[in-house]
Order: structure tokens, then sequence, then C-alpha cells
């Protein structure tokens, strides 16, 4: 063992350092040796060939690739995300160690949001996979325990973790959005509900859920209604409504389809105050059910709130709004980027995956969010919509785990 330095002089390479001690006392030897010519290229050439190899691994940015609807009938929800994705990849991305989002869209299809995997698959620099829904989300499962790429899944339903042991939840659970809900309806008063749920796979499990808890605690659901997402004309629906008289209306609908329900709703003299999913607050959903209509309604949604993102978001989207569907992409590529940050060794997709299982909180610009069993943590809120505007609803100080009874 020899400790020293390497010194070029002309063709030669001198070698100058001193052998260290062996025992205490020992006296330190100083020795100067030069290379033959021969020995002296063949270090350099070694040398070389490291820094070479070094700077094509940093040329290889790590890439996490985001598959969201840019198109079809929740497009704008795929826009909200993609913004809340380029604040988390602008300001949480180590500057020392970039990484670089590439998107993917799902057009709201199981069919294309698999092959848009695929196509991601066959590159080698994408290590995670952010994904939105559950309807596209679970699908993907098997595709990304089958090549190691780690799933971060904005999708509420319960099963999403199940069969994936790479996955990790960017979202809350439904079982604790329909919770959050039915207790504070309970809590307010509104026992007799009806609920009428589009044929998704987060909307009815959010409902089953909200149906579980709300009997659980003494309420009832008087009636209960299944749509497909393809269906328009709601006056059916609406009119098995009316005679039943309910304390409520629980509208777990599509963007497209709530507005037009609500609309028909007021219209048959339906006066009941209504419950609904976050999506009930989107512009879409106000302009085709009227501001009037939709006054009041109530939400739980989780508390975006965060002071130093909002900041940032304004900043880089000056003309958008900062919504809960942008605040969950946000949180999801800070978990991917916290993920792949913690790997001290080979930046790989099996370390990458390793990762997932051992992550315990997600470092975002305003605090921390623990994962607890691959599921991130959010607190929640409950609003209502006021002249078409989200506001703190009267109950927003009940938590996602007090019980209202």
């Amino acid at each position: 063992m020899f400790d020293g330095f390497w010194h070029v002089l002309g063709h030669r390479i001198w070698v100058v350092g001193a052998l260290p001690a062996v025992n205490p006392g020992d006296r330190v030897v100083p020795y100067k040796v030069k290379l033959n010519r021969r020995m002296s290229w063949l270090c350099l050439l070694t040398f070389v060939q490291m820094v070479g190899c070094l700077q094509a691994v940093r040329a290889q940015t790590p890439r996490i690739a985001i598959i969201t609807e840019l198109s079809g009938p929740n497009a704008a929800i795929g826009d909200e995300c993609r913004a809340g994705a380029e604040v988390a990849g602008r300001y949480l991305a180590p500057k020392t160690e970039p990484v670089e989002l590439v998107y993917g869209d799902s057009q709201d299809e199981v069919r294309v949001a698999v092959s848009e995997f695929n196509r991601f698959a066959a590159d080698p620099r994408v290590l995670a996979v952010v994904v939105s829904r559950s309807k596209t989300a679970i699908p993907l499962n098997p595709l990304s325990a089958r090549s190691s790429i780690a799933l971060f899944a904005t999708a509420a339903h319960p099963a999403l973790l199940s069969g994936n042991p790479i996955a990790l939840r960017a979202y809350l659970n439904a079982r604790v959005e329909g919770e959050f809900l039915a207790r504070h309806a309970f809590r307010l008063g509104y026992k007799r509900i009806a609920m009428v749920t589009v044929e998704d796979e987060w909307n009815q499990s959010f409902s089953e859920a909200f149906q579980t808890e709300l009997e659980r605690l003494g309420g009832s659901i008087v009636l209960k209604e299944s749509i497909q997402p393809s269906v328009v004309d709601m006056r059916s629906f609406v009119g098995r409504i009316r005679p039943l008289s309910p304390d409520a209306v629980f509208v777990n609908l599509q963007v497209s389809q709530a507005g037009p329900f609500i609309k028909r709703l007021r219209e048959a003299g339906v006066t009941a105050r209504l419950l609904s999913n976050y999506w009930v607050q989107k512009e879409d959903v106000t302009a085709a059910a009227g501001h009037a209509a939709v006054e009041g309604v109530l939400f739980g949604e989780v508390d975006s709130d965060s002071p130093k993102y909002l900041e940032m978001f304004r900043n880089d989207f000056p003309q958008a709004r900062s919504t809960a569907a942008a605040y969950i992409c946000y949180v999801a590529v800070a978990a991917a980027i916290e993920t792949i940050g913690r790997i001290e060794g080979t930046l790989t997709r099996e370390s990458v995956a390793q990762s997932v299982k051992e992550v315990q909180s997600i470092r975002l610009m305003d605090g921390n969010l623990k994962v607890i069993d691959r599921e991130i943590q959010f607190p929640m809120r409950l609003y209502q919509l006021q002249q078409g505007k989200r506001s703190l609803a009267p109950a927003s100080s009940l938590s996602a785990n007090d019980d209202a009874g």
C-alpha cells in the first residue's frame, strides 16, 4: 500500500509519495518512481477512458415518465397534472443530479396507457413511471412488476398496491375519501342520501366506502344508481330522486356529466344539499350547471394550500389555477425524485424499485409528507362552492380520522 500522487512531466509520468508507517514510530519512507514511456502512455490512456466513462454515465440523465390524459374527455385534468409535475421537476430535483420528465398521453384509455408504458419501458433511461387515475394505473401493475419500473400512481382504488410491491400510492385511498365525506355529511345532519355514481374504478370505490361508513354511523342510502360514462341524458335518474326527498344527493360523476346532471336536478325542483367529488369545482362543471345550481356543494379534497408550492406554481403558470390534480402530480413526481435520490450506489431500475419499498417520507417545498406502507399520507379538508369558487366549509375542522358518531 502507498499514498502518493501522479505527476506528468514531458512524456513520462512520475509517481511521488511516501510509504506509510507500519508501526508507530517507524520512519516514513519517501519515494519517487519514474515510469517508462510505454507504461506512461498506458496509464494516461486508462485515465482518459475512465473520465470518458464517467462523462457518458452523467450524460444519461435519468428519466421519469408521466402518463396522464393529455387528450380526451378529461384532458383538463391531464393539463393540470402536467403543470404540477413541472413544478416538482424544476424545484425539487437536485441541480447536481437532474432528472428529465417525459410525457405520455393515455387519452383516458387503458389500451393507450399500456402502449405508452411499453414505449417508456423500451427506453433504459426511464427509471420510474407516474400514472394518473385508477382506471389506467391498475392495468399497469403487472407491467411495472415485470419490468422492474417503479410505479407512482395518483390513484385511489384500494386494490392499487396489491400484487405489485414496487407501486406507491401518491393519492388518498378511496376508502379514506369515502369515509371522510360520509362522516362530514352525517355530522351536518344529512342522513338520508341519494347516490349517483359513474361506472369508473375510482368513483365506484369512493361511493362504496361512503355508503359503508354512512350506514355504520346510522345513516342510509335511499337511492343508489350507476351511470355509464357515455350517458348524457340524466332525466330518468333525476325523476327517481325527487319523490324520495333525500337530505342530500351525492353526485359522484365525471366532469362531462356532473354539470348537466346538477342542472337537471335543480330544474326538477330538487333542493337537497349536494355532495360531490372534487371534480365538481372545475369550470366545465360550473359552466354547464350554472353557478346558482352548484352553490353550496360540499366535497372533500387533499389540502393543497402550501404557500411555497403555490408561489412557484403561480410564477411558472400565471394563467392557470393550481388544483388538487396539479398538486397530487407535483407530490407524485416529488416522490419519484425522492426515491431516486436516496440511492447511493448504481442507479438502475432495480435499485429504484428497491428504494420504493424503503421510502418513509417525501420532501416537498413546504415540508414532508409521511409514507406508510407505500401510501403517502395526505391531510384532507372539507370545501364548498360559493359563487363558483372553492372555500372552506364550516365543518372543515373535522379531520380524516375523526369519528362523527
